[in-house]
């Protein structure tokens, strides 16, 4: 009996020793070593605003934002009240991304005319050198020959330096089939989409 009771006692000791060993074994894992990296950005929205003027000038009341309501008046060169067929009329327009803009635009070109004389109108629209806008006027055409109530022209121009103008000429000629007493107003609209950072 004493003896069986020995080897129960070195057995037990044995399983004792054998549970405090695996004990340590496990602390040593969970005193693992930590460390940690951070990385931190700061944010901040950029600032996009298209600007037009009918002055052309370089004051600050010379630039406006002419929203839909409020579309910019053109002054063409001869009355476009007094319209007769086949007569040419021009008028000068400027746009410019206003200072403190981060992103260059690009512009849609959208014209909308009423039934009526909308159906005897076509426009062009040039892109210039220097302010002014007549039958003598030379640049690029950013909106070739069509009606004005034709279809958008998709990224017909690009603004791409903040407060830099850029000068555009407007030519609107009535038709041969012109109507004696037809009116209406034609509305340019000049979308901006924003592009690249400046």
């Amino acid at each position: 009996m004493k003896n069986s009771t020995r080897s129960f006692g070195v057995k037990a000791r044995a399983i004792l020793a054998g549970s405090l060993v695996l004990g340590v074994g496990a602390a040593v894992t969970l005193a693992s070593w930590n460390d940690s990296e951070f990385a931190a950005g700061a944010f901040t929205g950029g600032k996009f605003n298209v600007q037009s003027s009918i002055t052309g000038g370089t004051a600050p009341a010379d630039w406006k934002d002419n929203g839909t309501g409020t579309p910019a008046a053109l002054s063409f060169a001869v009355d476009a009240n007094k319209l007769s067929p086949n007569t040419t009329v021009f008028a000068p327009f400027a746009l410019k991304l206003a200072a403190g803009s981060t992103n260059a635009a690009d512009i849609t070109i959208k014209s909308t005319g009423p039934v009526g004389i909308g159906d005897h109108l076509v426009y062009t629209i040039r892109q210039t050198s220097t302010w002014g806008c007549n039958a003598a006027t030379t640049g690029t055409f950013v909106a070739p020959a069509a009606n004005v109530k034709a279809s958008p022209v998709n990224n017909a121009f690009s603004l791409s330096t903040a407060g830099a103008p850029t000068y555009l000429c407007i030519a609107v000629t009535s038709d041969s089939t012109l109507e004696q007493g037809t009116s209406g107003t034609v509305t340019w609209e000049f979308a901006a989409v924003s592009n690249a950072a400046l």
